[in-house]
């Protein structure tokens, strides 16, 4: 079978950039695609507020839940790098008890708004075994990360991994695309336009959850793909001025 692609959208906030949040949201409603949404529960990053807080913000979300047009994961707690030393990080490095509790505070407020989601997405694609541990003490059974080319389990949690930036053609895999709409310009959202028409198979967050590798060709691509990932993740890291994902 060839590649298959998740599509999620990080730092959803209520200070977004929303026309082009909404037109990538409209775009995926034409083309019968569920993307995974990052929900900050309580952004205190300003680098993330472009415009005044939408007070309908929850509400159009619960409403794209209710409508299944998106999927839900919780996209850290405050999106604050606290790093001690090293990248940037909102939990690695931190105590698990701190870790749990912060985790805690950001689950609760999105069950106050009516999200109720299992997926966890790491702010800077950074956490430790800590923030695992923390999350299943929670009840997550999922993380929108990981260096593979298929999803893989850990630690009791299963992991899909997150490769790209932008589209593009693999022959094999399953691939998630991990899209910033507060910087997204049109060139992106053509790109991303035209691979929809291109009849790139596309699917849920949680049915790549259900493809975990089994077979031993799958299990030996992750292992061969995931040094070069590591790597590319870390060159983008150190050339990009991005606040991050």
């Amino acid at each position: 079978m060839g590649a298959r692609y998740v599509w999620r959208i990080d730092d959803v906030t209520p200070g977004m950039e929303r026309t082009r949040f909404r037109a990538f949201i409209d775009l995926f409603r034409r083309r019968g695609v569920v993307p995974l949404l990052g929900v900050v529960p309580d952004n205190r990053d300003s680098a993330l507020c472009l415009a005044p807080d939408d007070a309908a913000f929850w509400q159009t979300l619960r409403t794209l839940g209710d409508q299944s047009a998106v999927e839900f994961a919780q996209h850290g707690y405050q999106h604050l790098s606290v790093s001690r030393r090293g990248p940037r990080s909102e939990f690695a490095g931190h105590p698990y008890a701190e870790q749990l509790e912060k985790i805690g505070r950001g689950q609760d407020i999105l069950r106050r708004e009516g999200i109720h989601t299992d997926i966890w997405m790491a702010p800077y694609h950074s956490f430790d075994e800590a923030t695992l541990e923390a999350l299943l003490s929670r009840g997550f059974r999922f993380v929108s990360d990981g260096a593979a080319l298929y999803p893989f389990e850990q630690r009791g949690l299963v992991f899909v991994p997150q490769q790209l930036w932008r589209p593009r053609r693999f022959p094999f895999g399953v691939l998630t695309v991990c899209l910033h709409t507060n910087d997204a310009d049109d060139g992106t959202f053509r790109s991303v336009e035209r691979f929809l028409e291109s009849g790139a198979q596309s699917i849920r967050f949680t049915e790549a959850a259900a493809l975990v590798a089994g077979g031993v060709t799958e299990r030996a691509v992750n292992v061969a793909f995931a040094p070069a990932w590591r790597l590319l993740l870390w060159l983008r890291r150190g050339a990009s001025s991005r606040p991050g994902c």
